[in-house]
């Protein structure tokens, strides 16, 4: 029986498991009303921020139906979400079996607090939306490097920007990444200079006039044609940075309360990971990595989202770490800490998902199981509203 549960495919079967579970608390079967613009906005008048995956869509679907389209971009977001799991898995599933017995109790600690934690959820919620893709390639791209596929990963950060210009903030762990493991060599030109190159290029050459264009002819309400163009094509880097200091300093402690409470899961997997396997300075530079694309904050006021993200940014640099360097296990694992991470792991998979802005949180809690009604859920109602009184 003891075995069976240190094979990697056990491992495998049970974390897919629950992480579906965990992608369910989120579950939305419909498109988000911020999200589907992405779905329309294209290249047809010019270049565009955000336009690749709209384009994408164009080409196959511009002769379709509106709710045919809609229905496409469904299905993929949920497709991409499945391949990302199997990805990540996958991984953790190879290092497993490559890495030794020391391997086992960590990686299980460590994948059940990503699957407790708000990420899955929040990549649930958040269909049309282009976090998906970006998490795709930064993974794809952060297991490029991993193998040395130093051309693989170039091409992929070529596109990220394309797909979204906040490609930039997950790409800067992938130079710490690379510079701490490999050095300052011709690698960390891979890493910096396509995702460089496709930023610069959008930021010079989009189009107001084109976005303006594709807009307007979006089958969306006008409520919302009117919010993408003042709020995400409307501003500079310069403008949103102003706005979001200002919302700092209106909103300073929800925005500490939100880092501290939706970047929870992601600090724990960090800490249990590098006190098992890394040295203090190995532990600094893998926590610094993990909090570098926090730095979108500075820019973009979707609190929860970005802050929620960091758990799959843990979760692929601790893959990419481990490796890339194999480490020992430098000292044993104290099973109190053992439970308690598994406990609050357990605690928080059964929570519902929690929602937040800079200015209030809400329960998405719509499922056919109510969660925050059932055993610890109504802790996220507690949570909520703490939040909303900061």
């Amino acid at each position: 029986m003891l075995n069976r549960f240190r094979s990697a495919d056990f491992f495998f079967t049970l974390f897919f498991a629950l992480s579906l579970f965990s992608y369910y608390r989120g579950f939305n079967g419909g498109l988000q009303i911020w999200g589907e613009p992405y779905i329309w906005i294209n290249y047809s008048d010019g270049l565009v921020k955000r336009g690749l995956v709209g384009t994408f869509f164009e080409y196959f679907f511009g002769s379709d139906s509106p709710d045919r389209r809609r229905i496409a971009a469904l299905v993929l977001h949920w497709f991409c979400s499945v391949f990302l799991l199997f990805f990540v898995l996958l991984w953790g599933r190879r290092r497993i079996e490559d890495g030794g017995d020391g391997r086992y109790g960590v990686f299980y600690v460590t994948f059940a607090l990503f699957v407790g934690g708000q990420f899955l959820p929040t990549l649930a919620y958040n269909t049309a939306y282009l976090d998906i893709y970006i998490y795709l390639l930064f993974a794809l791209a952060v297991f490029s490097f991993s193998v040395g596929w130093f051309v693989l990963a170039f091409t992929l950060g070529l596109f990220a920007p394309l797909v979204h210009e906040s490609a930039l903030f997950y790409w800067l762990t992938i130079f710490v990444l690379v510079a701490f493991s490999r050095g300052l060599n011709i690698s960390i030109i891979y890493a910096v200079l396509p995702v460089s190159i496709s930023t610069v290029i959008l930021l010079l050459f989009h189009s107001q006039s084109a976005a303006e264009g594709v807009v307007a002819s979006m089958p969306i309400p006008l409520d919302v044609k009117e919010g993408m163009l003042s709020a995400q094509f409307g501003q500079s880097i310069l403008s949103s940075f102003s706005v979001m200091l200002g919302v700092w300093r209106e909103s300073f402690v929800s925005g500490i309360l939100g880092l501290l409470g939706f970047g929870l899961f992601a600090f724990l997997m960090v800490f249990f990971y590098c006190r098992c396997f890394l040295s203090t300075r190995e532990a600094l530079v893998l926590f610094a990595s993990v909090l570098a694309p926090a730095s979108i904050l500075l820019f973009a006021w979707d609190l929860s989202r970005f802050v929620v993200s960091l758990q799959f940014v843990s979760v692929v640099s601790l893959l990419y770490v481990d490796s890339v360097f194999s480490p020992a296990l430098r000292r044993g694992v104290s099973e109190v800490l053992v439970l308690v991470l598994i406990v609050v792991a357990l605690v928080g998979l059964s929570m519902p998902l929690v929602y937040a802005y800079f200015n209030g949180a809400s329960v998405v809690d719509n499922g056919i199981l109510p969660l925050g009604r059932i055993g610890v859920g109504w802790l996220s109602h507690e949570f909520a509203s703490y939040f909303n009184r900061g």
